[in-house]
């Protein structure tokens, strides 16, 4: 995502859109020269290369949320849309996001987009792809309709997103709780060597005080580990 300091509302929406699972069922329906395109809309099979827009399932979701649009066009010329990144569309920009497939730092940069109101603004670039491009090669297999707007001719809907903070979240949960252990096995150590001292020579003493001790500070390492869970509306991957 892009940094918190240039692009603070553009990144807080669209990570609490896809932590409020949002997205699941929405669909990408535009793949351009420049762009693909997706946002609450869905294919209609029984007609073939129409699209319902603005589903009210869907659509709604993002309103009930007050998650659907920026309150102001946010843009940072230190973070244009470069190649891969990604962006909001529309006046105010949401819900609906595009990945820039070519460099479009003119186009949706400020002025670039005459067609809408405050054409002298810029679309808030937020993002960028940090993998799978080979699914991007996949799409474009896809046939389009050049006549409307390059529409997918075939339906391609997101089924899952979700917030990944530092790797894979079973990843970072792991490190943190084993983090936990290891603080917790050295505070017992070190309380196992004051109490071989002051056991008053009962030899289990020691040992049970160390005991109780580990499963205390395991118990912190658990609550560490449950905090990770918690989401984090900061820099992250999706």
């Amino acid at each position: 995502m892009a940094p918190l300091d240039l692009m603070p509302i553009a990144v807080n929406l669209f990570l609490q859109q896809v932590h409020h699972k949002l997205w699941n069922g929405c669909s990408f329906v535009i793949n351009a020269m420049h762009i693909l395109q997706a946002g609450p809309h869905r294919y209609d099979e029984s007609q073939s290369g129409k699209y319902d827009a603005n589903v009210a399932t869907l659509v709604n979701g993002f309103k009930n949320s007050k998650l659907d649009k920026m309150p102001f066009q946010e843009y940072h010329v230190n973070y244009p849309h470069d190649t891969h990144t990604v962006g909001f569309a529309g006046r105010p920009g949401g819900p609906d996001f595009y990945i820039n497939k070519i460099d479009n730092s003119e186009n949706h940069g400020p002025g670039g987009q005459s067609h809408h109101d405050l054409h002298e603004e810029a679309d808030p670039c937020f993002g960028k792809l940090v993998g799978g491009m080979e699914i991007l090669q996949e799409l474009n297999k896809i046939p389009v309709d050049g006549e409307r707007g390059s529409l997918l001719l075939h339906s391609v809907v997101i089924m899952d997103s979700r917030v990944v903070i530092g790797g894979r979240p079973e990843a970072k949960e792991r490190q943190v709780g084993n983090a936990g252990n290891e603080d917790g096995n050295q505070q017992s150590q070190q309380l196992q060597e004051n109490d071989d001292g002051n056991n008053n020579g009962n030899p289990n003493a020691g040992a049970e005080s160390a005991r109780n001790e580990n499963e205390q500070n395991n118990d912190q390492g658990s609550n560490r580990f449950e905090a990770n869970r918690m989401p984090a509306m900061g820099p992250g991957r999706i």
